[in-house]
């Protein structure tokens, strides 16, 4: 409880920069610096990076690797586990507590803030003497061919094809999926699943047979543009068979929207820090 009040008390604290780079338009710059190798229970370092320049409105995922973090004692600061947790692209956040991603602001004037998580210095170690890290934006819109959109999906699950009429699902081997586009093949179902308290709820599949492992994400978009993401997803061993449970109604969604990695559409911004001060 000592860490989450003490984390909430920082984010009302002016920031202060402490160090900054800027690359290609896109400013980087470290506003907190968060030292707890003196706290018993739980020691850890977080540095706090804001990114700007960039159309947050456009940026649908992101990913962080840490590449490089030492201090000026010569200590490996990095955190495999962090890459790790961090490897897929992710969703931002938009609560008010810093996760790994989030954001602050809104559309276009919004700026980015990221949350490394480092191993925790001894206590001589005095800065931060390097911190190197690639930061990877998903950007649909540089690239035509990184999204695929199924228009009217309400209309389109009452086809004889999905939907409760359908005798089988998921698809079986061999036979023909309704969409194909890009490579990517893709097929819709719909059927109802029971409460746990009684009664039952909608649940939509999307199946999508992905032989170059280019799926990034699958979602659906209601009427409003809101995004909604799986409730669940699984795969084949091999990543090329992905099913998505989406709990929502039918007659709510507009679209489905299968998001495709290419080389276009990811911007990569490289972040590159020396001489952190340790507070």
């Amino acid at each position: 409880m000592r860490f989450v009040i003490l984390a909430v008390t920082l984010l009302f604290l002016s920031p202060v920069v402490f160090a900054q780079a800027k690359e290609n338009g896109i400013q980087s710059i470290i506003e907190e610096v968060i030292d707890e190798r003196t706290t018993a229970d739980w020691r850890q370092l977080r540095v706090s990076i804001a990114i700007n320049g960039v159309l947050l409105k456009d940026v649908k995922r992101g990913r962080i690797q840490i590449l490089q973090a030492e201090d000026n004692l010569g200590n490996d600061l990095k955190l495999e586990e962090f890459n790790e947790y961090n490897k897929d692209f992710s969703i931002f956040e938009t609560d008010d507590y810093r996760t790994d991603f989030s954001i602050r602001g809104t559309n276009g004037n919004a700026s980015i803030s990221i949350t490394l998580n480092l191993a925790s210095p001894p206590r001589d170690a005095t800065h931060i003497k390097k911190l190197k890290s690639t930061l990877e934006l998903y950007i649909p819109d540089l690239d035509p061919k990184a999204k695929i959109v199924l228009t009217g999906l309400s209309e389109k699950l009452n086809d004889k094809r999905y939907g409760q009429r359908r005798k089988a699902f998921p698809f079986r081997p061999g036979e023909p999926f309704p969409f194909q586009k890009f490579g990517v093949s893709i097929g819709m179902g719909f059927s109802t699943f029971p409460k746990f308290k009684g009664g039952s709820e909608p649940v939509i599949y999307a199946q999508i047979l992905d032989k170059d492992n280019k799926v990034l994400d699958v979602i659906l978009t209601d009427k409003k543009g809101n995004e909604i993401q799986a409730r669940s997803r699984g795969s084949t061993e091999d990543k090329t068979d992905l099913e998505y449970r989406f709990h929502a109604d039918p007659a709510a969604i507009a679209d489905l929207v299968v998001y495709l990695k290419t080389d276009m559409a990811i911007k990569v911004i490289p972040l590159d820090f020396n001489d952190i001060p340790l507070p």
